[in-house]
């Protein structure tokens, strides 16, 4: 059963500034305004999909006003009480007039505001058309008049040591070329702004495609005619007078830079004759691969299949080098190994310093940094160490010395302001010769064994303490797990 709410201030349905009707009775579940929010919602929907038919639905005791496919809003007898209709249906034919009023008011405005901004687009592009078109004509004339004037800037075209053009039909086909790209440009700018203003409206818009076809069809076929007419042999002789030019400049400038006439800061010097090659090599490779097909006109003649080969046997003598790399990406991302860690690889043992795509860096106990690749992983286990181990020396001193006083010495001689202080010294055997104390620091401080030894001894040597007599003093640093 519908629940009937007492009459309340209407609430103006409205499609953008313009108020269609207006909805003054509440519902169960909404209230007049909610109601109103969601209609104004559905009759921009409809005015946004164009929609231009609207009727009225019967659904029961309801009526519902469709614009095209988009329900707008629900009308029941209590809205035609409030609104002074003695018949729903007279009422909801009222609501769906207005709509329709509304939304073809709306559609007029939004046709006339395209109208005005597509006018205004035409103009602005006109404006910089012409603008476009005297710059061109400026500096074309400028380039000619150039040429014209300095001739000796232009000179020939040389290949190694051999003339091949002269000065003269350089400057001729230079010249050319100025004069014939001005006119192309400026036709280009024309083209262009006549597509824009002709697509702008809708009476003119089948003139646009006219245009391209009258245009680029032409232009198109001839290209193919063109192409299809030129020599194979031409074609060869241009590409390998191409490849032919980048391989000597290129093995120029790196000689160039070796003997000092170039620079080449981006580059160490021991690295530029591998450079060298292997630029040369890449080009080889791509003009077999893509120039082969071009010229044979056969994606599978000799010169393709040969380059495929090529690529693919490359593509297999770096495959070790591929997998290090999805190993190396897989320990980062994963974070299996992590900088300050301590691991074993195989029969390698250490800190890490760096995890890098191609290789793990160790700093070993003995202070060396190692390199371990990751394909190592493949074939021995990594074991990482719970417990950070430490660096450690022991030192005989002479028994009649107080013990607090060596330990507090030694703690004080190993602690780096700002640094290490995880400093331990132990006690770790007495008897009537000497009194043993080991002194140890984590395995991640950069010093090593002859460090600790020596800070110690100099520190022994400031406060005048004696060693003590065994012989297992100065024994060799250990590792140990805690």
């Amino acid at each position: 059963m519908r629940a009937v709410h007492a009459v309340r201030k209407g609430a103006d349905v409205k499609l953008h500034e313009a108020v269609a009707f207006r909805l003054w009775v509440d519902r169960t579940q909404q209230s007049a305004e909610a109601r109103a929010r969601s209609a104004s919602r559905a009759l921009a929907h409809a005015l946004e999909a164009g929609e231009t038919e609207v009727r009225v639905d019967p659904h029961g005791d309801v009526r519902v006003v469709f614009a095209g496919g988009t329900p707008i809003v629900e009308l029941y007898e209590e809205d035609a009480k409030a609104a002074n209709t003695a018949a729903l249906d007279v009422y909801a034919a009222n609501v769906a007039s207005q709509v329709r009023s509304v939304l073809v008011a709306e559609r007029r405005r939004g046709d006339i505001a395209a109208t005005v901004f597509s006018i205004s687009l035409i103009v602005f592009t006109g404006f910089f058309a012409l603008y476009s078109l005297r710059k061109i004509g400026v500096l074309a004339n400028r380039a000619r008049d150039t040429i014209t004037e300095h001739p000796e800037r232009i000179g020939t075209v040389r290949l190694n040591n051999v003339q091949l053009i002269g000065a003269g039909p350089v400057r001729a086909l230079v010249l050319a070329t100025v004069v014939f790209g001005r006119w192309v440009l400026q036709a280009a700018v024309v083209y262009m702004w006549l597509a824009l203003s002709l697509s702008r409206f809708e009476v003119t818009r089948p003139y646009t495609d006219r245009l391209n076809h009258a245009l680029v069809d032409p232009l198109s076929a001839l290209a193919q005619r063109l192409l299809g007419a030129l020599p194979i042999l031409v074609l060869t002789f241009v590409l390998i007078a191409a490849v032919f030019v980048l391989l000597r400049f290129i093995e120029l400038f790196f000689m160039g830079v070796t003997h000092g006439h170039e620079r080449a800061a981006w580059l160490p010097r021991d690295l530029l004759a591998p450079v060298s090659k292997l630029l040369r090599i890449a080009i080889i490779l791509l003009a077999l691969l893509f120039a082969g097909p071009l010229v044979s006109g056969d994606p599978q003649g000799v010169l393709a299949r040969f380059g495929t080969g090529v690529l693919v046997g490359l593509s297999l003598a770096v495959t070790p080098l591929l997998c290090t790399v999805v190993c190396g990406a897989v320990l980062i991302f994963t974070r299996r190994l992590y900088v300050g860690g301590h691991v074993e690889l195989g029969n390698h043992a250490g800190r890490v310093v760096r995890v890098g795509l191609l290789d793990v860096l160790l700093r070993t106990p003995d202070g060396s940094e190692l390199r371990v690749p990751h394909l190592r992983a493949f074939v021995s286990p990594v074991r990482l160490v719970s417990a950070a181990p430490r660096l450690s020396v022991e030192l005989p001193v002479a028994p009649g010395v107080d013990p607090n006083t060596v330990i507090e010495l030694f703690t004080t001689a190993l602690r780096t302001p700002g640094g290490v202080d995880d400093v331990l010294v132990e006690l770790v055997h007495v008897d009537a010769d000497a009194a043993h104390y080991r002194a140890s620091v984590p395995l991640r401080d950069d010093r090593t064994t002859s460090d600790l030894r020596l800070l110690l001894v100099r520190a022994m040597q400031r406060e005048n303490i004696a060693f003590g007599h065994s012989a297992g003093a100065g024994r060799a640093a250990s590792k140990s797990h805690g």
